[in-house]
């Protein structure tokens, strides 16, 4: 609710020129997807991927994102965050504005010399 109650509000996502979707996997037990889906249909902001919520399909729910940018709003431009972010609308279309029509736009961290990390909360397996 603090998202929708924030950023969600800026006049661009307002006029449409913005859509700002949550997009959330299944959970393990019923009765909450059954809320899930009644906020659904409340707030028309959320995106129910069909796989079980797990740290692991994280690529899985970054395709939907892409996919959902691309078929189903037909989107120039595609921006993931986490639920814990706070978005300067204004700002990020400032700087997609700058970019020329035939150009892609990433902006991000990409850090090209990163190892897996093989232990802890966030380890990838060797056989992943």
């Amino acid at each position: 609710m603090f998202v929708r109650k924030s950023w969600m509000q800026h006049e661009l996502i307002k006029s449409s020129k913005v859509a700002a979707r949550f997009f959330v996997a299944l959970h393990g037990r019923n009765e909450v997807n059954m809320e899930l889906k009644k906020e659904a249909e409340y707030f028309s902001d959320i995106v129910i991927v069909p796989y079980m919520d797990n740290y692991d399909l994280i690529a899985l729910k970054t395709i939907a994102i892409c996919e959902y940018g691309v078929c189903i709003v037909a989107s120039k431009y595609i921006m993931k965050c986490d639920d814990d972010t706070f978005v300067r609308v204004d700002a990020v279309i400032a700087e997609a504005s700058k970019i020329p029509r035939d150009k892609s736009l990433y902006i991000g961290n990409i850090n090209y010399y990163h190892k897996p990390l093989r232990y802890g909360k966030w380890a990838v397996t060797y056989k992943v």
